[in-house]
């Protein structure tokens, strides 16, 4: 019975589409039958064949559909199956990670520099996930995804709708998809799966918990919930910047003596000194406050060492002057 619509090439199958809405808008919400034989894809549901002279002056000749692999589905845009498209970064992506081995993700989306991140729940096939939606998602990560869709899958949005495509795979009516459908939809080769929408987002930096392995004490408990991910952080080099902040020893301490008989009183009081002591250990912690570089360069030249430099973004935290920290992520 010639009953079927032959899929094939991409602007062939849009022209196709096209026609089938404008002779039977009803088709959208038909369920459909989709037919894989021999390399091939059919497309058929309960009155296509009706329609055939119709779709006759449209240019569009319905054939007989061998037997092969049938999926029934509710819909056209269901039965349609995805076509390759262009390999780029989207404006923002969806990535679904298994949440057992979301850490390597949320490790890699920090050393990126991605920090508008938003992460939440989601369950696939019964199993904890996580839902990331980045903005100007990196081309690495996506690339990623597509070599480890066991663990880690990437979507493409569509617009601004709830529709995302699987990355490197474009649907032949995405462009009605954004308008026509409801709640939140992730399209893969291999089917569907809808999800409520919008989802309980909230900003990655409230689920991570910064480590570095240095000495340090704790001079009060953190008020903040415990986190879920813990992002071991590293010191590695940085550009070259003098030092604002030293802790030095009583014999250091009193090496700054040519600095202190040749500077002017205003360029001294641009230094702040603190006497520190712990278990009876002496310490001066010094400080310069304003931008006058003879100054510190002056203070790491007489004591031997480049002190430390405030870390951008943390107001509580100094790295060795030269060094930064690795991955970047909001640390106050």
């Amino acid at each position: 019975m010639t009953d079927a619509l032959r899929l094939g090439d991409p602007a062939a199958v849009a022209s196709a589409l096209r026609s089938v809405l404008t002779v039977w808008p009803g088709a959208w919400q038909t369920p459909w039958r989709r037919i894989e034989a021999e390399g091939a894809c059919w497309i058929t549901a309960p009155g296509l064949a009706e329609r055939a002279e119709a779709l006759a002056g449209q240019g569009i000749v319905l054939e007989a559909a061998p037997a092969g692999v049938e999926r029934a589905v509710d819909s056209l845009p269901e039965a349609l199956p995805l076509q390759r498209g262009p390999e780029i970064a989207p404006q923002e992506a969806l990535f679904l990670v298994d949440a057992h081995a979301a850490h390597a993700t949320i490790t890699r989306l920090l050393r990126l520099n991605q920090h508008a991140v938003e992460v939440a729940q989601w369950t696939r096939a019964g199993e904890p996930w996580l839902a990331l939606r980045v903005p100007a998602p990196p081309l690495y990560l996506l690339m990623r995804a597509r070599d480890d869709a066991d663990a880690l899958r990437a979507y493409a949005r569509l617009g601004a709708s709830a529709v995302f495509t699987a990355w490197g795979w474009t649907h032949p009516l995405a462009a009605r998809l954004t308008t026509r459908i409801e709640g939140a939809v992730l399209i893969e080769p291999d089917g569907w799966q809808h999800a409520d929408w919008p989802l309980d987002w909230s900003p990655l930096d409230a689920h991570l918990d910064a480590h570095l392995d240095a000495p340090r004490k704790d001079l009060q408990a953190s008020a903040h919930p415990p986190p879920r991910f813990r992002v071991q952080l590293r010191l590695e080099e940085g550009q070259p910047r003098l030092g604002t902040l030293w802790l030095l020893d009583p014999e250091a301490f009193a090496d700054l003596a040519p600095l202190v008989e040749a500077s002017s009183p205003a360029a001294l009081r641009s230094v702040r000194v603190s006497r520190l002591e712990d278990a009876g250990r002496v310490r001066y912690l010094l400080r310069a406050q304003g931008s006058d570089d003879a100054v510190t360069g002056r203070v790491s030249d007489l004591i031997g060492q480049g002190g430390f430099t405030h870390l951008p973004g943390a107001e509580r935290v100094f790295v060795p002057a030269g060094m930064r920290l690795m991955p970047q992520m909001g640390l106050d």
